[in-house]
């Protein structure tokens, strides 16, 4: 399943906040709170913990 557009534009912005502030990630809490912003997405908290995983790790963005 690809990520919606909506919740990817969003993971984009988190990673890239993080990346500009220098600070770690913390993939679980981002991901409960992009779950309950996108609801309607379909995307599971996994499924976005996932993508923000790996574009955190794409980008170079330490993970907590």
């Amino acid at each position: 399943m690809g990520t919606p557009l909506s919740v990817a534009l969003d993971i984009d912005r988190l990673i890239a906040d993080a990346r500009r502030s220098d600070q770690p990630l913390d993939v679980s809490a981002r991901a409960g709170e992009l779950y309950l912003r996108f609801l309607a997405s379909g995307c599971s908290r996994g499924q976005i913990a996932e993508a923000l995983v790996h574009e955190a790790e794409a980008a170079g963005v330490t993970l907590h």
